[in-house]
C-alpha cells in the first residue's frame, strides 16, 4: 500500500491572485551549438540566437523569462547587448527607459575585454502576454562598436576547434506564473 503526503494541492490553473503565485508550467529553450551573425553598427541582429515558445492557460499569468546567452564579440573593448522579443516585437518594458544614444533598447549587456573572453549575459523578466495563445520568445543582439561587427554564441572569437578553447551552451527557461503578488515599496 501507498501513502501520499503533501502539504498542499495547487489548482492545474494555479492559485487565485494573492494566494501566494504557482508555476503552473515551464518550458526551456536551448542553444548548444556554435553560430555566429554579424550585425551591422547600432543595429540588432537580424535572427534569434535564442528561442523558446509557451501556451499560457490563463490570460492573467504572468511569463517569467530567464536564462542566459554565452557569447563573444569579434570587436574586443566592447558590449553585447541582449534584446528581449516575444512574437517577433521588441518588449520595450524589458529595457532602460532612460534614453541613452542608439543602445536605449538593451536589456542585459556583457562587457568583453579580451581576445579569447566569452561572456554569459544573464536575463530576467517577467511579461504579461494577456494571451492563452502559443508566445514565442526569443534573444537578439546588438552590441558597442561603431563598425560591423560578428558576435559568437558559445565559444570565443578565436576558437580554433581544439582542447585549448571552451565551448559553452546557453539557455532560455520560461515559468507561467499563476499569481502576481504586488511587491511592497517602502
Amino acid at each position: 500500500m501507498s501513502t501520499l503526503k503533501v502539504n498542499s494541492i495547487i489548482p492545474t490553473g494555479g492559485v487565485p491572485t494573492g494566494g501566494g503565485g504557482g508555476i503552473i508550467q515551464v518550458v526551456m529553450g536551448e542553444q548548444r551549438n556554435v553560430v555566429s551573425t554579424t550585425v551591422n553598427s547600432q543595429a540588432t541582429s537580424s535572427s534569434a540566437l535564442l528561442s523558446a515558445q509557451i501556451t499560457p492557460l490563463s490570460s492573467t499569468s504572468k511569463i517569467k523569462i530567464s536564462g542566459f546567452l554565452s557569447a563573444s564579440v569579434s570587436n574586443v573593448d566592447n558590449n553585447i547587448y541582449l534584446k528581449l522579443f516575444r512574437g517577433g516585437s521588441e518588449i520595450t518594458a524589458a529595457s532602460s527607459s532612460v534614453p541613452l544614444s542608439n543602445q536605449d533598447s538593451a536589456h542585459s549587456a556583457g562587457y568583453i575585454r579580451r581576445d579569447f573572453q566569452t561572456s554569459s549575459i544573464p536575463f530576467l523578466f517577467f511579461d504579461s502576454p494577456n494571451s492563452t495563445s502559443q508566445q514565442t520568445y526569443q534573444i537578439f543582439v546588438s552590441h558597442s562598436s561603431g563598425s560591423n561587427s560578428t558576435i559568437y554564441v558559445n565559444r570565443n572569437d578565436y576558437d580554433n576547434n581544439d582542447g585549448t578553447q571552451a565551448r559553452l551552451a546557453s539557455f532560455i527557461l520560461l515559468e507561467e506564473v499563476s499569481a502576481w503578488l504586488l511587491p511592497c515599496i517602502i
